[in-house]
Order: C-alpha cells, then structure tokens, then sequence
C-alpha cells in the first residue's frame, strides 16, 4: 500500500518488484547512477568473457524500462542526455547531483588524526576511499610514484575497502597505507588524517556516466581535492573552489597536488569552503527537500 516507489537499480530484482507496483497503480520513479551497459562501467571489466555476457544483459536492464517509469531521476549530465536519447520527456527528468552527510564525516584536527592512526606526523598524505577502475589505479600509482619523486616521504593512504592492491602497482609499496574495510568512526580518522584527496578518473563513458560518491565525503572531511577534469566534475569545480582541477593523466595530477602541498594557506582555504558546501548546499537533507517537492507534483499528476 505505496503511495509512490522509488528504486534505485533497474536490475530484475529491483525493476520487476517495482514495475508490477506500478501496474497496481503505485507510480514509479526510477533513479539512474552510474552507466552499467553497452559503453559504460561493463567494459572495465577485466575478464572479456564476463563483459561478453554481461554487456547485452546490462544494456537492457538499464535502458528498456526508462520510458516506462512515471519519472527518472539522474545523477550526472551524461546519464541526462542519454535518458533524453532513450525518449524520456525532459518534463519527467529530474538531476539530483550526490549528497554530503557532514553529521556522519566530521573534519577534526589533521594533527590529532595522525596520532590516533599512527600517520607520520611530519609527511604529504595524500587520501583515497573507497573502490577503483583498475586502470584509475594504474593512474593514481603512476601520479603517486611521480609526486614521490618529488615530495620525498610522501604517504598514499587508500581507505576502506579497494578492490586493487595498490601497493603492487607503485615503486614504493611502503609508502602505501591500504587500510581495508573499516568501521565509520576509524574511517573517518584516516580520512582526517589526510591532507590532500585524489579523484583520479581516466576520460572513460564509465567516469563521465556517474558521479564519484567519495567526492562529497572528501568534501565533508574539510580537505582540499585534486581531480582530473572528467564529467560534471570540471562544471562543479568552475563553481565552487574546493580543490584543483587537472588533466586525466598521471603527470597533470602530480603537478597539481605538488603545487597545492607546497601552498598551505591555499590548501586550508579549498578545505574550510569544501566543508561548507557540504554543510549547506550538498547536504542530502537540502537535496531531498526537491526530491520530496517532486514526489508530490507526481502523485498530484496522477491523483489530481
């Protein structure tokens, strides 16, 4: 007895559930993330044999139910225009760009985060969360080796969970810290122990069709970013000064994030407006006031 489901996958055990509400007469807003199929996230898939299979399988799951839905809600520019492509009407379109939760990520002091972590206190570290590419990796270790060449005694933490040991990749495996899973409130201390994040993305569909959630955490943390210049990235960075843009390779992203460790004044200021914009204009709770303005307009549209 829904008023209006909204899912998130357009997978079988998601879409079908939902699409059998919706013949009850329940309208549906589907959500799209990230480009799954044909083009998109399915082709870093390392085994061929699997993006073989996968790929048809994927594509339609993603794009078949689109114009059926009473709305659909976009994360990025790139899934906007191809959900117009696909024929949704630009009316039932709604982008909702990823949120911050600052009450979960709280920035405290880089100092007091190093002695709880066991983070050399005198060294550049340099913060990633979270899950890669595997060529994003080979991306990030290449830059990695380059600022270490320069900033001796330089740190690359990769936190919580990563699917790539970076370690392997890198001339100097000892100067990574990956963490593995970690509970939130460790989590949060090795993100605060971090002076600089990195969002190393190559132009890829599968980067451009999707928003990195670890922007917004970074953002929450209070620390400055480097990232390459791929998707909505550029636009929001244009508006917003919160970090430092690069080009999508490995040398453009050493050179930034040098220029950036040997300005700290700078680096404080990027920090404390990234830690606003995630107190204010992306927190989830500010978003979901649209989301919930939205969901009203649909059901009046159907319930008038």
């Amino acid at each position: 007895r829904f008023d209006l489901v909204h899912v998130i996958e357009s997978r079988p055990t998601a879409i079908y559930p939902a699409r059998y509400l919706q013949w009850r007469g329940v309208p549906l807003v589907m959500d799209w993330c990230d480009w799954f199929g044909r083009g998109g996230s399915v082709e870093e898939r390392p085994n061929p044999f699997v993006r073989a299979i996968l790929r048809p399988v994927e594509t339609y799951f993603e794009e078949h139910h689109r114009t059926k839905a009473d709305a659909n809600v976009v994360i990025c520019t790139t899934l906007w225009r191809k959900a117009l492509a696909l024929g949704v009407p630009a009316g039932q379109l709604r982008l909702i760009p990823v949120g911050a939760d600052p009450d979960t990520w709280r920035s405290i002091p880089t100092e007091v985060a190093r002695r709880l972590t066991g983070l050399p206190t005198d060294a550049l570290v340099i913060g990633y969360v979270g899950s890669i590419f595997r060529r994003d990796a080979a991306l990030m270790a290449r830059a990695f080796d380059a600022v270490r060449a320069r900033v001796p005694g330089s740190v690359l933490l990769v936190a919580g969970y990563c699917p790539v040991d970076l370690r392997a990749l890198v001339q100097h495996p000892a100067a990574v810290v990956q963490t593995g899973p970690l509970p939130t409130q460790e989590l949060n201390e090795y993100l605060a122990a971090s002076d600089i994040f990195w969002l190393p993305l190559n132009d890829s569909n599968a980067n451009r069709g999707r928003f990195p959630l670890k922007l917004r955490d970074y953002m929450a943390m209070g620390r400055p970013i480097v990232a390459t210049a791929v998707g909505d990235v550029p636009e929001l960075f244009e508006e917003e000064p919160m970090g430092v843009l690069c080009e999508p390779n490995a040398e453009s992203l050493a050179e930034r994030t040098v220029e950036l460790a040997l300005d700290p004044d700078r680096r404080r200021r990027l920090g404390q407006h990234a830690r606003h914009l995630a107190e204010t204009r992306f927190r989830w709770a500010t978003l979901t006031l649209d989301l919930e303005s939205w969901y009203q307009d649909i059901l009046r549209a159907r319930r008038p």
